[in-house]
């Protein structure tokens, strides 16, 4: 008998708890619902567009294609047999960033700068 007790008990409980979600549900739909109905914004598109873009510029920054490179170290600082070794060694003094640029397989203006910067070469 005192085990059907226990679950008269439990029985009234689990109703009260579930008529408590039923409602919080039930607000949460009509919230959900509010969202939907609200109109979005659009953004006004120009009205023309460009015909034609400019054409790119190389970008340098502050190198210029006519300035004349300076190896300033003897040996090359670069790891032998690496890819930067390759790029290292196809400086030469006297030679013009644009000179080296337009040579193939070199790392182009990102590795004067690194060089520049790492006191490997001057610019003059």
């Amino acid at each position: 008998m005192a085990t059907a007790k226990k679950a008269a008990a439990k029985k009234p409980a689990a109703k009260k708890s579930a008529a408590k979600k039923a409602p919080a549900k039930k607000a949460a739909v009509k919230k959900v619902a509010a969202k939907k109905a609200a109109p979005k914004k659009v953004a006004a598109k120009p009205a023309t567009k460009p015909a034609t873009k400019p054409a790119a510029k190389p970008v340098t920054g502050d190198i210029k294609p006519t300035v004349v490179i300076t190896v300033t170290v003897p040996v090359n600082p670069k790891k032998a047999d690496t890819i930067a070794w390759t790029k290292f060694a196809a400086f030469r003094s006297g030679q013009t960033v644009a000179e080296y640029c337009k040579a193939a397989g070199n790392g182009g203006i990102g590795e004067i700068r690194y060089c520049r910067d790492h006191k490997f070469i001057s610019l003059k």
